[in-house]
């Protein structure tokens, strides 16, 4: 149709998992702040966005989209919001570095050797030095979701500071860690494992059998879980 928006869509993959982004021709989202246009994302306003890029021909309700777009945070190079068919989510680790390659790989961002640091923003914000501070002696800070939701530098010195008095996570600022003397993972008020909690039979099984439950009600005519019944049912 002439006239009509084009998305520029890049499929990629991290950790086996698809992700495709969006790094061209993003609608303009309402919001001041990232955390506001994901809210928005997820209203009945704009739902029928998130449905209209999740699905084909654009992309696939199998995967996740990135939608990439100017940061709010002046420290950040580039932002992105995860949409999924159920919402539109804050972070992601597997669709940072989709997000991530994507920008490297076609030139929207420039590679530097022999390391290039991207910092993304994201709706779920940075908790900084400062919070940490206000923290009790007596808390404890888990953080079993991504490195890059606290200040770098931070968690150690509030932990040498006494707020929080403890922390238990499985992300570090870098990874892997490759030396003995870490002084965040070896803290005496830390405890470090790795980032493989999901990896277990029992999460295997739940996860497997509900996809093989989906492909099976597909074959037999009467598809569940589906997102846009109206086809179906059209």
């Amino acid at each position: 149709m002439s006239g009509a928006p084009s998305i520029r869509m890049i499929n990629t993959h991290a950790e086996g998992e698809l992700g495709y982004v969006a790094i061209e021709g993003v609608p303009d989202i309402p919001g001041a702040s990232l955390a506001e246009r994901l809210a928005w994302l997820n209203s009945d306003s704009g739902t029928p966005l998130r449905r209209h890029l999740m699905l084909a021909p654009r992309a696939n309700p199998a995967c996740s989209v990135n939608l990439v777009m100017e940061p709010v945070d002046p420290r950040a190079d580039a932002a992105f919001i995860i949409l999924q068919p159920n919402a539109a989510h804050a972070s992601s680790g597997s669709n940072s570095i989709c997000v991530t390659t994507a920008l490297l790989e076609t030139g929207r961002l420039p590679m530097t050797g022999p390391d290039t640091v991207v910092t993304l923003e994201t709706a779920a914000g940075l908790v900084t030095a400062t919070d940490l501070a206000m923290m009790k002696p007596g808390s404890v800070l888990v953080n079993t979701s991504r490195a890059g939701l606290i200040e770098e530098g931070a968690l150690l010195a509030a932990l040498n500071g006494g707020r929080p008095g403890m922390a238990a996570i499985d992300v570090f600022d870098e990874e892997p860690i490759s030396w003995a003397n870490d002084p965040l993972a070896t803290h005496p008020n830390l405890i470090g494992t790795p980032h493989i909690g999901f990896v277990t039979e029992d999460e295997f099984e739940i996860q497997f059998a509900d996809i093989f439950d989906q492909v099976v009600a597909w074959r037999d005519g009467a598809p569940i879980h589906m997102i846009n019944p109206e086809v179906v049912a059209g």
